[in-house]
């Protein structure tokens, strides 16, 4: 009986202590600031996604790319909201994470997409299906070109602004000796 009685003044005492460390960590929670909470919340968010992506044997049963790009799109929405208060090199920080976590997500999936049409093409029942997936790779393709293509447009215009140029100055020089005379 001494026995029993022992164990729940134990029990006891580690509620006790449990409500202490509770209270302590509320009043942390309550005096940090709150970019601090978002902070922790894209920590919390990275955690995740990587689980979700499943890359390596530990996390590889929680794969769920769904769950990874929904954790990885609120990572880039939180990052949004914490640009006019981050210093740079922080920002810098969390913006190689965000591009490290999508570079690993088009991975994972640009995987999902090979073994699917694997699949498919050994089993010749026809068209591939299509999905999320699929839809979300073309998406990804085309803006590649579109950082080249920027650079072009500049160039065509000062071409055509220098020619321009070019061909005012020859009409100023035209037009003087026709004055002239």
């Amino acid at each position: 009986m001494a026995d029993q009685e022992g164990k729940e003044h134990e029990r006891l005492d580690q509620q006790a202590d449990d409500a202490e460390t509770m209270e302590r960590l509320r009043e942390e929670i309550e005096n940090l600031p709150v970019s601090e909470h978002v902070m922790y919340m894209m920590h919390s968010l990275s955690t995740l996604a990587i689980g979700r992506l499943g890359l390596t044997a530990d996390t590889a049963d929680r794969r769920d790319l769904d769950q990874a790009r929904l954790a990885i799109d609120a990572f880039r929405a939180l990052l949004g909201t914490l640009e006019q208060v981050l210093p740079a090199g922080e920002l810098s920080a969390h913006r190689g994470m965000l591009s490290q976590l999508q570079l690993a997500y088009a991975g994972a999936a640009g995987k999902d997409d090979t073994v699917a049409k694997d699949d498919s093409s050994d089993a010749a029942s026809g068209p591939l299906p299509t999905g999320e997936d699929d839809a979300a790779a073309p998406a990804k393709k085309p803006a590649a070109p579109k950082k080249p293509a920027a650079p072009k447009k500049t160039s065509t215009s000062k071409k055509k602004s220098t020619a321009t140029k070019k061909k005012s100055t020859a009409a100023k020089k035209t037009s003087k000796p026709g004055k002239s005379s």
